[in-house]
């Protein structure tokens, strides 16, 4: 089913202090998902960009501090990300993709709420292809949606298709119109 994002919500890129030329990718998943293969590629989006901040939303007060302390282990500054609070419904939860503009698929285990939730509000999801069924159903939606750009079936793929979505404007405009189709 359709959400429809919460009128009036908190989620501004000023009131989270989020500067006005950060890249924020969408990282709404637990900590237990931020295995090494998945924080490797990360730091290597976030070195090709710089200006960029990956944005995590907890949904309990005591893992903000898991998720730098993680990033830390793999070479990620925790100044490099940010915490977004919780929706507290889902309408708000979907209103937190306001300042978001893309969304990293983590690996081995993919998203699907997180995948579902981010196309319902047009913002594109990268995932890379695997051969296990955890590693495949986010490409699975987004086939099924046909939005096929942002699949990658490598690593280094993955990393150039969250570059090509941070600096290439035509790119990120024809990602969100097949999303807007698909949906």
């Amino acid at each position: 089913r359709r959400m429809t994002p919460a009128p009036g919500h908190p989620y501004q890129r000023a009131a989270l202090g989020i500067a006005d030329d950060a890249i924020v990718i969408g990282a709404f998943v637990t900590p237990l998902k931020l295995s090494r293969r998945t924080t490797a590629l990360w730091r290597e989006i976030l070195d090709r960009l710089p200006n960029a901040v990956l944005a995590f939303s907890p949904n309990a007060g005591w893992l903000r501090d898991t998720y730098p302390a993680i990033l830390g282990a793999a070479g990620i500054d925790p100044s490099r990300t940010i915490m977004v609070p919780q929706g507290g419904d889902e309408a708000r939860n979907l209103a937190r993709y306001a300042v978001v503009d893309f969304v990293l698929d983590p690996m081995p285990y993919g998203g699907v709420n997180g995948t579902l939730e981010a196309l319902d509000a047009g913002v594109p999801v990268v995932t890379l292809l695997g051969k296990r069924h955890s590693e495949r159903t986010s490409y699975s939606i987004l086939v099924n949606a046909n939005v096929t750009q942002t699949i990658a079936s490598s690593g280094s793929e993955y990393v150039d298709i969250a570059v090509r979505l941070a600096t290439d404007e035509r790119f990120m405009r024809e990602v969100r119109a097949a999303i807007r189709a698909g949906i």
